[in-house]
This record gives structure tokens, sequence and C-alpha cells, in this order.
């Protein structure tokens, strides 16, 4: 429980005192929402906040702040829609930036960027999809890599194995590990994204990136029923049937499952480049952990260097009244005091001075060399597309990895779901 100091104010007889002195109300707030709840990032968000207030005396900075499932999937947009916005949100790179902008609620920040040079403090690589019709609507704060394998050496060691170079190897690997009573894999997924997200970077090695894309875009003429995806989900098929990932991964949240594999009870564990900054706060003292990106696999139509990864930002909103103090808010959280931290708490910053991959966690550095070395990099399905078609995607995946549907059945539920908006894409397309 957490305490409170306090002094209580003295009423005291015959002298004029009635009552404590109040705070001075502040010259303007600030809300600054993000779903930053955890790990070794969260305390450096407050402390930038704090520093911010203390270089613009009489402002507050409110962060709102959920978690990260409910920010993406109703959090954020609730927000924008009930006409109290954030000043300054927190956004994924793709789909998502061009909706805001499509729907009237982000401001157009191209101007800021061009003043006094700031544009040339970040790397070339970060406007990835944050640009609509060649304006900037995001401040791209790092280049986030979505789809890591997480592994334990110390088990894989125990039972004298190595780590894979071919994704048939990951399979031999994880069924000797099997073999042993270890838990192969760790998967939380009842949030449907974790294992969803490792499920589309594996139909991207398998199908190409062209179909991957053409699908989740719901390109007329295109379906999940193709064999390509078909293929992949027999795959995702044949983990279950041998029991490589966790069990009941379908009522497991993904941060017990996190939890679980930086407390030694599994040997992988597939995620983003995020574990590294809740491991810095978490792990027990000792533990230790390596990653590598999904191996290459054998006639393979994608790229078998891809890599699920996209930028993230902060975006300001078009009805804010306080458009400068927000600009000048961006500028503190990209200014290289702050960055040098984050990228200290595990984040690959998009600010070129602060960034030397020679200097970085070695974790981080892992990250780093598999977006360099990617020719693909891979969009998550809930963020660079429609969040509606990326769910059934998800849905169907989930039902392959449960048991509870065959890849086909799964995809076909699937493709009925999303057909009358494949149908209205291919109408607006002729009517253009």
């Amino acid at each position: 429980m957490r305490h409170h100091s306090w002094i209580p104010c003295l009423v005291v007889l015959g002298v004029g005192v009635a009552g404590c002195r109040r705070e001075a109300e502040p010259k303007a707030v600030l809300k600054f929402a993000h779903s930053v709840t955890s790990g070794a990032s969260k305390p450096l968000y407050d402390a930038a906040c704090a520093e911010f207030e203390a270089l613009h005396p009489g402002i507050k900075v409110k962060q709102i702040v959920l978690d990260g499932s409910t920010y993406e999937k109703q959090g954020l947009q609730s927000m924008l829609q009930g006409g109290d916005a954030p000043d300054v949100f927190f956004e994924w790179a793709g789909h998502r930036v061009a909706s805001k902008v499509r729907d009237g609620y982000a401001a157009d920040l191209t101007a800021a960027l061009d003043k006094d040079g700031w544009r040339e403090e970040f790397d070339e690589n970060a406007w990835h999809a944050t640009t609509v019709d060649g304006r900037n609507y995001m401040i791209p704060n790092t280049i986030m890599v979505t789809v890591m394998h997480w592994y334990n050496p110390k088990i894989l060691a125990k039972h004298d194995l190595v780590v894979p170079r071919t994704y048939e190897g990951l399979l031999e690997t994880l069924k000797k590990l099997k073999a042993a009573g270890e838990t192969p894999m760790l998967c939380g997924n009842r949030e449907l994204w974790p294992l969803g997200n490792w499920g589309a970077h594996l139909i991207q090695r398998v199908v190409g990136a062209r179909l991957y894309d053409d699908v989740l875009s719901l390109r007329p003429g295109t379906s999940f029923v193709n064999p390509g995806f078909v293929k992949s989900l027999e795959m995702i098929q044949q983990w279950s049937k041998l029991g490589l990932f966790s069990e009941n991964v379908m009522a497991t949240s993904d941060i017990d499952a996190q939890l679980g594999f930086i407390n030694g009870k599994g040997a992988l564990y597939a995620m983003g480049n995020w574990v590294i900054s809740n491991a810095k706060t978490d792990a027990p003292p000792g533990f230790e952990y390596d990653g590598f990106n999904l191996p290459p696999m054998k006639d393979g139509q994608g790229d078998q260097t891809s890599i699920m990864a996209l930028n993230t930002g902060y975006m300001v909103s078009k009805t804010t009244k306080h458009f400068d103090l927000a600009i000048a808010f961006l500028r503190h959280m990209m200014s290289e005091s702050v960055q040098e931290r984050m990228v200290g708490a595990g984040a690959i910053s998009t600010i070129k001075s602060v960034f030397d991959p020679e200097k970085i966690d070695p974790h981080l550095r892992r990250c780093w060399d598999a977006w360099k070395n990617a020719k693909t990099i891979l969009a998550p399905p809930d963020t660079g597309y429609r969040i509606d078609v990326a769910n059934r995607l998800y849905d169907a995946i989930a039902l392959v990895a449960d048991g509870k549907a065959d890849p086909k059945t799964a995809l076909t539920k699937a493709e009925e779901q999303v057909a009358p908006w494949r149908q209205a894409a291919a109408g607006a397309k002729d009517k253009r």
C-alpha cells in the first residue's frame, strides 16, 4: 500500500488562519495518453513528464495510461470520440495512423518537424508508415520488433541443444525439449494477438509478403482460404498436436506467459523487444536469456530474412488547444537526454545521435541486427491493417492452435466474416 505523507491544517484560535494555502491552478494541463504501464520504461515516462513540468512552470502533464490491449482496441478511440481528446497520444504506425488522419483526429506535424532542422535528428528509416499524402502526422519514437524468439540458454544447454538455424531445426529442438519434460514454448493467447502475430509472421514466410498484404488489405479476388494460408495454419496445427505450446494457452494472459519465461518455466517465448524492458524490472537475479528471429524454412515463398516490426510514436490531436505546448513536450520526449534513458531501458530509438548499436544492451542488439538484416519489414495485422480484419485472422489461428478447428474450416469462417468488407472494397474500387 502506498502511504502519503501529509501535514494537517491547524485552526489556531485568535489567529486569522482560515485554512491551508491552496496549490495554484496550472496555467495549462497537457493530456498525454499512452500504454506504458510497467517495465523499466514506466519510471522514465514519469520522470520525463516531471522534467517537462519543471522546465515549464505552471504546466501540468496529465498522463492517461491504459494497458496495451485496452488502449489499442477501444481505449484510445473512445477518448478521441468522447469530446475530451488527449493533446498527445501514443500510436502504432501504419493503418492506425492513416485512419486517425482520415477520421479527422490527427494534427499535421510537417511544419513543426521542418522548424529548426528537427527532422534531421531522426533516422531516415523512422518515417515508414507515419505519413499520409506526403505530410507528417506522427513523431516516430522507437522501432519496435514485434516478434523475436527469446530463449533460455540454460535450458538448451541442459539438454545439449543449440540455437536452431532453420525452421525445421527449430521444430526438432522443441520436440526434444518436449520429450525431456520441458515446456517448449510459453505462450499466453487470451488476448489473441500474441499467437496471432507469431502465426502471421509464419504465414508471410510461407506465402510471401505480397499475398499476405493483398489478403489482409481486402484486395478483391483474394481470400483467407488459399493454399498458402491453409498450409501455414497446418504448420501451426502441427505445433499444437506435438504439444509444443504451453498448457492452457488460450486461457493464459501474455503477461503470465512472460513472467513464466523470465522465471525459467519454459525454453522459448515469442514476443517483441519490450520483453527487454520488463525483464530489467521483473526478472530474478541471474536470469539469462537471448533471442533470434524466426529461422528460414525450406520451400517458403516469402523472404526468409523478414522481421515483423513497425515504428511507434506520438501524434497530436487535431482539436488540441495547446498545439505549441504539445510540440514542446514532444521535443522534450525526443531529446537526447530522454532518449538515452529509453535506449537503456530497451528501446530502439529513432534519434540518430543516441542509438549506437555497438554500445547497447546485447538483447536489444539482437533485435537491431534482425531488423537491420531483414529485406522485408512485415506489419503486424492489428496495426498495419484494419483491426476487425486482423481479429478474424487471429481468431482462425487461435482455433487451430487450440485444436478447435482444422485450418481450412477456421480460415473459411474468417473469410465469411470479412467477405462483406472485401466486397465493399471491390465496389469502391469499381467506382473509382
